[in-house]
C-alpha cells in the first residue's frame, strides 16, 4: 500500500499512538496509523520474533514518492545506516515514529527527504541489526 493511500485511510479514522510519515502536496506531514496498519506491524513483528528479544526481525523500504523514502524497521537496532548510491543520507531523516504494540515499542517507521540531493534516481539501502535491504528509487 502506498504512503499516500495510508494517509487517506488514516484520515477516515484515528487509532493508537503510532504515526507514519506521509507525503501530501510535496510536503511531509504526519498522519496516524490506522488500526489495520498497527495490527499488521504487530502481528508481523511477533510472528518473526525469536524468544523475548527485541532484535531486528525485518527491514523494509516501504515507498518512495516525490523524493521522500519511507523505511520500516521491526525490532530495536543499535545502529541504522542509510545510503543512496553509497552516500550516507542519514541526516536527511525528517520523521521517525515508533511502532507500538500495546505498551511495547517494537520498531519505527522513518522518512528520508532526499529532494535536496538533486538526484533523479538511485539505489537506496538500509543497514540495521544485521539486515541489509535496498531498493531502486525514483526521486523526481
Amino acid at each position: 500500500m502506498s504512503e499516500v493511500s495510508m494517509c487517506l485511510r488514516a484520515l477516515k479514522g484515528v487509532i493508537g499512538g503510532g504515526l507514519i510519515g506521509c507525503l501530501l502536496a510535496s510536503s511531509v506531514v504526519a498522519a496516524p496509523l490506522t488500526a489495520q496498519d498497527a495490527q499488521n506491524n504487530c502481528v508481523l513483528f511477533y510472528s518473526l520474533q525469536k524468544g523475548s528479544s527485541f532484535k531486528v526481525v525485518k527491514v523494509d523500504v516501504l515507498d518512495a514518492e516525490n523524493g521522500v523514502v519511507s523505511v520500516r524497521i521491526l525490532g530495536l537496532p543499535n545502529k541504522v545506516s542509510v545510503t543512496l548510491n553509497g552516500m550516507d543520507v542519514g541526516r536527511q531523516k525528517v520523521d521517525s515514529q515508533q511502532i507500538k504494540c500495546g505498551r511495547e515499542v517494537v520498531g519505527e517507521i522513518s522518512s528520508y527527504d532526499l529532494r535536496s540531493l538533486n538526484i533523479d534516481a538511485g539505489y537506496f539501502q538500509v543497514y540495521a541489526g544485521g539486515f541489509t535491504v535496498g531498493k531502486s528509487v525514483s526521486l523526481r
